[in-house]
C-alpha cells in the first residue's frame, strides 16, 4: 500500500492504484459512474433539495458529500444523510455513491489489517484484497441499515467504523478485550446459561444505550468499563453475578460501575443513566 492509495486524492487524477484489488475497483467504479444506473440516480437526486445543486455529476456529488475536505463536515453530513436516506429506501445507486465516499477509510483499515496478516506469515497483497472485499460487503449492509435518526453526524466515519465492526466483530464479547455491539445476544443469559430478562437488543432504551456505549468505545473509553456496563444493562446481569464471575465484592462492582459511567459521560457528554432509564444509575 502507498499513500497515493489512501490520501485525499482518491478518485481524482492523482490516484494511482497499485494493487490488483484496487485497480479492479477503480475500473469498475469508472465504468459504473459513466453508466445508466449512475445517470438515473443523478436525475432522481436532482429532485431532492439537499442534493439538487450537486447532482450534475457523480464526482461533484462525492466532493459535496465530503470527499472535498474544504466542505465543512456538518454541511457534508447533510448531503450524505440525504443519500443514505435514498439508500435505505432501496436506491442501489445511492448505496454505491456512499460506499465510494467511505472507501478510502476502508482501504486504510484493510491495509492495516493486511500488514498484521503479513507479519504473521501471510502474503500482504492477498490479505489486503481479502480484507477489502469483506469490508466492502459489510459497508453495503451498514449503509442500507444506517440509523440516521440516532446518528445524523459524522456519517462517513460511522459507516466506516460500523463496517469494520460488522466484518470482524463476530466473536463472543467476553472473550475479547474489544467491544463489538453486533455480538450482543438478542436474549441474554445468566451464569448458568439460562435466559435472563435483560434489556435485550432491538428497539427501545436498550438500543439507545447500546448506541451510546458503542460511541463511547469508539471515543476511547476503556473496553473493560464498556463491557461492565453492557453486562449490567444490555445483558441484564446483576451486581452479584458479575462479582461472582470476577471474584470481587459487590461494593467493588458498584465502584467500577460508577467509574465506568463517569468515563462514558466524560467521553461523550451523555448521561448513561438517563439513556438507560435508570438501569445504570
Amino acid at each position: 500500500m502507498t499513500t497515493e492509495e489512501t490520501g485525499s486524492g482518491w478518485g481524482g487524477g492523482r490516484f494511482v492504484p497499485r494493487t490488483a484489488e484496487l485497480r479492479r475497483w477503480r475500473m469498475d467504479w469508472e465504468r459504473w459512474s459513466r453508466g445508466p444506473e449512475a445517470a438515473d440516480g443523478l436525475r432522481r437526486w436532482q429532485a431532492d433539495p439537499a442534493l439538487a445543486g450537486h447532482s450534475a455529476s457523480v464526482a461533484g456529488l462525492l466532493d459535496a458529500c465530503g470527499r472535498d475536505r474544504s466542505v465543512p463536515v456538518e454541511v457534508a453530513d447533510g448531503r450524505l444523510a440525504a443519500l443514505v436516506a435514498h439508500a435505505r429506501a432501496g436506491d442501489g445507486a445511492a448505496v454505491r455513491v456512499v460506499l465510494e465516499r467511505v472507501l478510502p477509510a476502508l482501504v486504510v483499515t484493510a491495509a492495516r489489517r493486511a500488514r498484521s496478516a503479513s507479519s504473521g506469515g501471510a502474503r500482504g497483497d492477498v490479505a489486503f484484497g481479502d480484507v477489502l472485499v469483506e469490508l466492502v460487503a459489510a459497508g453495503w449492509e451498514v449503509i442500507c441499515g444506517y440509523p440516521l435518526e440516532r446518528r445524523p453526524r459524522k456519517i462517513a466515519v460511522n459507516v466506516a467504523r460500523d463496517s469494520t465492526y460488522r466484518a470482524f466483530g463476530y466473536v463472543p464479547i467476553m472473550e475479547r478485550s474489544t467491544f463489538y455491539p453486533q455480538v450482543l445476544p438478542v436474549v441474554s443469559a445468566g451464569l448458568d446459561g439460562r435466559p435472563n430478562p435483560g434489556i435485550g437488543r432491538g428497539a427501545g432504551p436498550g438500543a439507545d444505550l447500546l448506541e451510546v456505549l458503542a460511541e463511547a468505545y469508539a471515543a476511547g473509553t476503556d473496553p473493560a468499563a464498556v463491557r461492565l456496563l453492557v453486562d449490567l444493562t444490555i445483558n441484564g446481569r446483576s451486581q452479584a453475578e458479575v462479582a461472582e464471575r470476577e471474584g470481587i465484592t459487590d461494593r467493588t462492582v458498584r465502584l467500577r460501575r460508577a467509574a465506568a459511567v463517569r468515563s462514558v459521560r466524560s467521553a461523550l457528554g451523555v448521561d448513561v443513566r438517563a439513556v438507560a432509564g435508570g438501569v445504570a444509575g
